[in-house]
């Protein structure tokens, strides 16, 4: 399903329609590109990788992930600059990725790695707790496997939550 908390949204967000209702400093956006072949390609490993944050988060309000499109996000990145995000697909068809890896932009603490060949992320920490990500591959099927060894490698999906949700307890059953 393309966005499981429905429900949860539209009460939130429909009398005001401000999406600070849903996102926070703590909500992991997870953020395709625009084009049909992204759509079709990477936003099922985008969602899938949604399901496995959600189920980390534990119900908790903004403890989630949320998918949207990079035309999405720039259109409203005064406000989400501030939440830590993963860009899923290279910078020919991703534009936060490109934003992500811009030489002209120089991080002091970018790093970039490969998972395999043909199989690329990039990272850093726009604050101590928003971390940045880009996950990609030389094809589609190289994206997927990006994006699944991320979230099964200690040093990944496990780490990026910790920075991203400091200090956070385990609700109560």
């Amino acid at each position: 399903m393309g966005n499981p908390r429905y429900a949860e949204d539209l009460a939130a967000l429909d009398d005001h329609w401000r999406l600070e209702a849903v996102v926070s400093r703590r909500t992991v956006l997870i953020v395709v590109g625009t084009t049909a072949i992204a759509d079709l390609l990477e936003r099922p490993v985008a969602e899938l990788l949604r399901d496995r944050i959600d189920e980390e988060g534990e119900g908790q309000r903004y403890h989630r992930g949320i998918v949207l499109t990079d035309a999405g996000w720039f259109a409203n990145q005064d406000l989400l600059t501030n939440s830590p995000f993963i860009a899923i697909g290279d910078k020919t068809g991703n534009r936060l990725t490109e934003w992500l890896a811009d030489p002209q932009r120089e991080y002091a603490d970018l790093h970039q790695w490969t998972m395999g060949e043909g199989v690329h992320g990039l990272f850093r920490k726009f604050r101590p707790d928003c971390p940045q990500v880009a996950l990609y591959g030389d094809s589609a099927a190289r994206t997927r496997t990006a994006v699944e060894s991320y979230m099964d490698k200690p040093d990944g999906l496990a780490a990026f939550l910790e920075l991203s949700w400091p200090g956070r307890q385990p609700q109560p059953d």
